[in-house]
């Protein structure tokens, strides 16, 4: 028998997603188990490699890049040999397969055969590739998971758009950045860069830039940290969030070392600047400044003002000089009402005699269990509200509100091809016994305890549309890979709530600056004791779209994050409150990822019938005339 090598290569090419951007080897590899062949000879060990521009080890690709694979056979034999193979992929949200029998058939002696594939899902989700073959060639199947969504490209944005992203040079990699946004929230610390005095290290900061540069977003820096080497010797550690580390920034030997630092960071990005001019073009003085485990000892509050004061003059008057257009945000509060801390750093004087408020563009705070609650409370606008209040009082009008950090947290996913529902999640807790009674958000140990990945979903899109009611200027959220705040990806997939959030900013992108809610419309829908209905209307090339959604009818802050799902109700819409004519529209819905679009029939009396629950779904209006406006 001739003796036959075969060697199998699965290699993954992002078609068109180039955009400027260098590629990022994704470290996906899997090795596959080949055999001895006839005459002894051991065969070379086969191997995929996933290769994209896109986020590292997060494939997600749209239907403007789609998702191409090049199999590379090998047969070094006289013989021509016949290859079959299986092409298969999994649904996660329907779970179900679809797959499709292919044959490759390889001339012989050839040693670098190759066939291209391309993958277009029927729909926006997430999904498992696998190839699996099964004659002719003695490998295992290999396989990954990737999103197919329809998220708009960072260039095809405003500058104001509103959704935006927290991303972690330290844990991405550097330079990685997922789609539907315009602007991304980087932390890179004075100490990490200035590691010597007037010694730089740019390099991974120029990464970051550079992507986003090329994918046409904008990015807001973090300022934080003074380096070690100009803390006093009993309060050197290797991190940079040592106590006193904000009284350190600003002391009379460190701040000329800041200014100095600063005045360097502009000239390298800023718009007159050697490196991607202008891509920076916001500025956030420090993270969660209320906190003292990030920032320093509150035992003395109104120096705390004081130091912070001082900190954002160094800072307003270097970037007025040198960046003039860039904007500067102040505060940063963390999650939670913090009104003591936030009246001190307000308050706080630095030594040009102005305050803080008069050297800040812009207001910043932190949603996380603002995210999950609904009704009166500690919920969005029980966060923003109070801020904007305290500012006025002291001059400070129409200062806009950045909301810097949003997350909610979702339980672990197993790696199975089965997500947990919320049933299942609140099912699994309840059998461990382990859920607070007196605080059902929370655990018996005190630990949050975390919602579904379907739940989550919900929560990030309601979070948005809550945000833009509540006229803040941007949301960012938070973060790509971060254990329970992996919203981008976990375990080894991107999320449903990635997924949402991406269908929403495709939906948004022609009309979210007229989104406004519209359930007290008179006549829309009919009131049902039992929960309270939601709803937001928009205009997009294709006519009306709604979006709506289901609230509990709660005399207290509701935890929408680990409640029960609720069971769907059917809602009589007047259509004709929207001043339409039913002879002039169609309706159709479709659900928060994009998918299982249904219909419906409307009456001659304008009524439609649409069944809702907690998570948002999308209406919408096909409209040929539209009367009464």
């Amino acid at each position: 028998m001739v003796a036959i090598f075969r060697k199998v290569k699965t290699m993954i090419d992002f078609a068109g997603f180039s955009h400027g951007m260098p590629s990022i080897i994704a470290m996906l590899v899997f090795l596959l188990i080949a055999s001895l062949n006839s005459d002894g000879a051991m065969a070379a060990k086969p191997e995929i490699n996933l290769t994209h521009a896109g986020i590292r080890g997060v494939p997600t690709y749209t239907p403007k890049h789609p998702l191409k694979f090049t199999l590379s056979w090998e047969n070094p034999s006289k013989q021509r040999r016949t290859i079959q193979w299986t092409q298969k992929l999994w649904d996660y949200l329907s779970e179900d397969w679809v797959t499709e029998l292919r044959t490759t058939e390889l001339p012989a002696g050839i040693t670098n055969y190759k066939e291209t594939i391309t993958v277009t899902p029927p729909q926006p989700g997430v999904y498992r590739f696998t190839v699996s073959p099964i004659k002719g060639v003695s490998v295992s199947s290999v396989k990954f998971d990737f999103g197919y969504s329809r998220a708009p490209w960072p260039d095809e944005l405003p500058d104001d758009w509103p959704i935006c992203f927290h991303v972690h040079p330290d844990e991405l990699g550097y330079g990685v950045m997922p789609d539907g946004f315009k602007r991304y929230r980087v932390f890179r610390h004075w100490s990490r860069i200035e590691t010597e005095p007037g010694k730089y290290k740019w390099s991974k900061m120029d990464k970051v830039v550079q992507q986003v540069h090329d994918l046409g977003g904008k990015v807001l820096w973090v300022v934080q940290g003074p380096p070690v080497w100009s803390l006093p010797k009993e309060d050197r550690k290797p991190i940079s969030h040592d106590k006193n580390s904000l009284a350190n920034m600003v002391n009379n030997k460190n701040r000329l070392a800041f200014r100095r630092f600063l005045n360097a960071f502009w000239d390298r990005y800023g718009p007159n600047g050697t490196v991607y001019p202008g891509t920076i073009d916001a500025i956030e003085v420090w993270n969660e400044t209320n906190v003292e485990t990030w920032t320093y000892d509150w035992s003395k509050p109104k120096q705390m003002g004081r130091d912070y004061a001082n900190l954002v003059q160094d800072i307003y008057e270097i970037t007025r000089a040198k960046a003039p257009h860039a904007k500067i945000i102040g505060l940063s509060m963390s999650s939670g009402q913090h009104y003591e801390r936030m009246k001190y750093l307000m308050d706080g004087v630095a030594r040009n005699g102005k305050s803080t408020l008069q050297m800040i563009d812009a207001l910043s705070s932190h949603t996380y269990a603002e995210m999950l609650q609904i009704g009166p409370g500690n919920n969005m606008a029980g966060q923003f509200l109070p801020m904007w209040k305290l500012a006025e009082k002291r001059g400070a009008h129409g200062l806009p509100m950045w909301n810097t950090e949003a997350g909610t947290g979702k339980i672990k996913w197993d790696g199975s091809p089965h997500i947990m529902t919320q049933a299942e999640v609140q099912a699994y807790y309840e059998k461990q016994g382990i859920i607070n009674p007196k605080a059902p958000q929370k655990l018996i140990n005190g630990k949050w305890r975390q919602c579904s990945e379907q739940r989550a979903a919900a929560i990030y899109v309601r979070g948005i549309l809550q945000n833009i009611e509540l006229k803040a200027s941007n949301i960012f959220l938070y973060r790509l890979r971060a254990g329970k705040y992996s919203f981008v990806w976990a375990n080894g997939r991107p999320t449903l709530d990635y997924l949402a959030v991406a269908e929403l900013a495709y939906r948004m992108k022609h009309g979210w600056k007229q989104l406004k809610r519209i359930d007290s419309v008179r006549g829309l829908v009919p009131d049902k004791r039992e929960q309270l209905v939601r709803v937001w209307q928009m205009p997009t090339p294709e006519g009306r779209l709604l979006i709506a959604y289901l609230d509990p009818k709660e005399k207290k802050s509701y935890q929408l994050g680990h409640a029960r799902d609720i069971k769907p109700m059917e809602f009589v819409f007047n259509l004709k409150a929207l001043k339409l004519n039913p002879v002039d529209f169609g309706v159709e819905t479709f659900d928060m990822f994009g998918r299982n679009v249904r219909k419906l029939r409307v009456g001659v009396d304008g009524k439609v019938t649409i069944s809702l629950d907690i998570n948002p779904r999308y209406i919408k209006l096909r409209e040929s005339v539209v009367s009464g406006h």
